[in-house]
């Protein structure tokens, strides 16, 4: 087979490496190969599932991109786009949010055999409206079973301890001032981070592919044992979540802010047009703190108005 040069240490992806008189000799760059759904997914897989493997970045000698660096312009790709901040933090979606499955729970829900004894399957335990599940029928109950990506010779099973464990999902990292556990009196959020396997997933298939989601529904009574069924689905964008929500930071009095989003909402069963913003933020020692205000907490009004953006903060 070829062989390529690999760095001794640990470089980035991008890297200009230069010889011992300061000429350019190559660049560490990341290649991208056939099926590179099929891969992306297995190392999203492996991120959850155990240590991975990325084989992917290596030396590109000076020799092999020469043209590339001569006529950059007959090599690029016009469908690729710089995002802004917060749309790099825009995720795919299917929109559930669900728990893994367990022998209890298998035993409970006599579905023991299409879940392996508990060991396969991601149980939903809400469907976001309007989301592109709801509108393919999936409801509460149903368990997600395997996907399959373009490129891939056969499905991928969701392994129960992909999903996170009995609370689904996965947390974000606290900080001072952010709220939480590490600071008294002030509420935990109720909403799950919407990054989870599932959405990996989705991003690293890539908005616009296709996959096929195979999900079991359960039988409405003795005589009914259930089925898998198959759905074919083209991965939308999801609406701005918590991560990505607009936010504003009002410096005169220290807090930051966001607009509610679809997975706030959901969590506090509000409606979709109930005002109000999330407090993201709050600054040590600033004239919110003082006043008691924390993170995670719902700003609803200001002088006596109802606040729908957090902009309207300033």
């Amino acid at each position: 087979g070829e062989h390529h040069w690999y760095p001794l240490r640990r470089v980035e992806a991008g890297a200009m490496l230069v010889d011992f008189s300061g000429r350019l000799a190559g660049m560490y760059l990341r290649q991208k190969t056939e099926h590179e759904e099929e891969r992306r997914l297995e190392r999203t897989r492996s991120y959850y599932g155990g240590p991975s493997q990325d084989g992917e970045e290596r030396v590109f000698l000076v020799s092999e991109i020469r043209d590339e660096l001569t006529k950059p312009t007959a090599h690029l790709d016009a469908k690729i786009k710089v995002k802004t901040r917060t749309e790099s933090k825009r995720r795919n979606w299917f929109g559930v949010e669900f728990v893994s499955m367990d022998s209890d729970l298998a035993e409970q829900f006599k579905v023991e055999k299409p879940t392996r004894d508990g060991r396969v399957g991601f149980l939903i335990n809400a469907v976001y409206p309007s989301s592109p599940a709801a509108k393919m029928g999936l409801k509460v109950g149903d368990i997600l079973l395997k996907i399959q990506a373009p490129g891939m010779p056969y499905p991928i099973e969701l392994a129960s301890q992909l999903a996170g464990g009995r609370t689904g999902g996965y947390g974000r990292r606290w900080y001072p001032g952010m709220g939480g556990d590490g600071e008294s009196g002030s509420p935990g959020s109720t909403w799950k981070n919407r990054l989870n396997f599932l959405t990996r997933a989705m991003d690293a298939i890539g908005t616009g592919k296709s996959v096929r989601i195979i999900y079991y529904r359960r039988g409405e009574g003795k005589d009914d044992p259930g089925k898998a069924v198959t759905v074919d689905y083209k991965i939308e964008r999801a609406p701005p979540d918590f991560e990505s929500a607009p936010k504003w930071k009002n410096r005169k009095i220290g807090i930051t802010a966001k607009d509610l989003t679809y997975e706030v909402r959901l969590a506090l069963n509000l409606k979709s047009d109930a005002p109000g913003v999330v407090v993201a933020r709050i600054e040590p020692g600033s004239p919110a703190m003082i006043g008691r205000i924390f993170p995670n907490e719902l700003i609803t009004t200001a002088d006596g108005k109802p606040i729908t953006s957090a902009r309207q903060l300033r």
